[in-house]
């Protein structure tokens, strides 16, 4: 009878000493992912709260990159701004060249004024990395509308619909009364590292196979629909032309298929797309995937070091796509005085 009693004893002491160490372990990992990811999400110093904090970082990193374009602008000069996130930024994942040389916005620049006499052409870069809809809104506000642009181009990606702990806070600023339920997760992911940092991965998993849900991410599907729609009524009202760019970004690749460099494998399951469709349909906005034209490259050509982001191949191709379907839908004024169609570029790709 005793031995029974030691063994159970032992058997407490056990559970308890593995439950001690699981919590520890926990608790460290916790410490580590805060230390890591800290040093991404208090880049700029800002509160997630604290709105004006955002605008000052912005319009400080903005006007860095914009020197050589005026805000006012001569009226011969047809003005694109550019916004987006880091594939919009394109900065230092190659360390290969600076943004001026090749990032999407600078090519897509070269190809219309090569292309195109009468009118120059600026296209003005307004990439943030990290930025979502939600603070592209603010961004197109504060600081895009001053440059006064003929049109804006919004490039979005698939995780776009994460709120990070970098990212402004979208129970506070975005134009939406979210549920009880859905403040918690929010919070509880936002405010522990590993269990956001957890939750983001299965997410993008479960996107990936089928399993995906409107309600597996409340606040950020809601934040997302919620911000492209105040992005269009604030166009709307300024009578600014706009057309969204959606990148199926390398989050959802087939990971052999990059390390074998086949060629660009995509997620057989369309329900992704369906829902991104189903949301800028909603909105009236024009929008084009571009995706498809990266299908059958090899992902080593066009994508860079990080294998998430794209090197100069990769952002000619986004010029090209973008250059052609302003051109083949008459978005430029040089197409009202002649056919546009003789000038298309046609993306093509010749691995080397």
């Amino acid at each position: 009878m005793n031995k029974v009693v030691r063994r159970k004893q032992k058997l407490r002491i056990n559970l308890l000493v593995l439950l001690c160490c699981v919590v520890l372990f926990l608790f460290g990992s916790e410490i580590v992912f805060r230390i890591f990811l800290d040093k991404l999400d208090n880049r700029f110093n800002c509160d997630t709260d604290d709105l004006d904090c955002y605008l000052h970082q912005w319009d400080y990193y903005f006007n860095s990159q914009l020197v050589n374009y005026s805000i006012g602008k001569d009226p011969n000069v047809f003005r694109i701004a550019a916004v987006g996130d880091s594939f919009t930024a394109a900065r230092g994942y190659d360390q290969e060249s600076s943004i001026s040389d090749i990032s999407f916005s600078r090519q897509l620049e070269q190809f219309l004024n090569d292309n195109f006499r009468g009118k120059h052409y600026e296209v003005l870069n307004f990439g943030f990395p990290g930025a979502n809809p939600l603070e592209e809104y603010w961004i197109i506000k504060e600081s895009v509308l001053r440059y006064d642009p003929d049109m804006i181009i919004i490039q979005l990606s698939t995780n776009d619909i994460f709120s990070r702990g970098y990212n402004l806070n979208p129970i506070v600023y975005c134009d939406m009364n979210f549920s009880g339920r859905a403040k918690t997760r929010h919070y509880l992911y936002d405010n522990w590292k590993l269990l956001g940092f957890l939750n983001e991965r299965l997410y993008e998993f479960r996107a990936g196979h089928e399993e995906f849900s409107m309600d597996d991410n409340p606040v950020g599907i809601g934040c997302f629909n919620s911000s492209l729609n105040r992005i269009n009524d604030l166009l709307l009202e300024k009578k600014k032309e706009a057309v969204i760019f959606f990148i199926y970004d390398a989050t959802y690749l087939n990971l052999n298929s990059v390390l074998e460099s086949i060629s660009f494998e995509y997620s057989p399951d369309r329900n992704l797309i369906a829902r991104f469709d189903e949301i800028f349909n909603s909105t009236g906005m024009k929008f084009v995937h571009l995706y498809p034209h990266f299908i059958g490259i090899p992902p080593r050509e066009v994508l860079a070091k990080d294998f998430y982001h794209y090197n100069r191949r990769g952002y000619e191709i986004m010029a090209k796509v973008m250059y052609d379907y302003l051109l083949e839908n008459c978005l430029i004024p040089s197409c009202e005085l002649q056919d546009c169609s003789l000038k298309l570029l046609k993306v093509e790709f010749d691995a080397k």
